[in-house]
């Protein structure tokens, strides 16, 4: 009578060490793309807050309030609780943006920003009339 051993063979031991492997590796990169995706997201938000700050900011200067119209570039200071790495922002006061109405300013601010080793940018715009 002829016994047969019972368990695995090397070759399936193998085989499945080796499924298991790429199994592992594809979670992994799929979890490191989300990662990035997520601090992609949360980059941009910041940016976009920051962004929009600064547009709050330039609208409530009394200046900007009550000055029929003038063109301005500036390159203020990104904000502290930003946390933007090399973070920088630009404004752009765009006067007449609208040849038909002289009073009719565009304000532009573009904020730089470096995730992931990319450099990003977010702009907001705003086109007001003075008080």
């Amino acid at each position: 009578m002829s016994q047969r051993v019972q368990g695995f063979t090397a070759v399936e031991l193998l085989i499945a060490i080796v499924v298991g492997t790429l199994l592992f590796t594809s979670a992994y990169q799929l979890y490191i793309n989300v990662l990035h995706q997520s601090q992609d997201s949360t980059a941009r938000s910041l940016a976009s807050n920051v962004a929009y700050d600064l547009l709050r900011q330039y609208q409530q200067d009394p200046y900007w309030a009550f000055t029929p119209c003038y063109a301005d570039t500036d390159d203020p200071a990104v904000p502290s609780y930003a946390q933007l790495p090399n973070a920088t922002a630009h404004v752009d006061i765009t006067c007449p943006y609208n040849p038909g109405s002289p009073n009719l300013s565009r304000l532009t601010v573009t904020v730089t920003y470096t995730i992931n080793g990319q450099t990003q940018q977010v702009f907001r715009v705003l086109t007001t009339t003075p008080a």
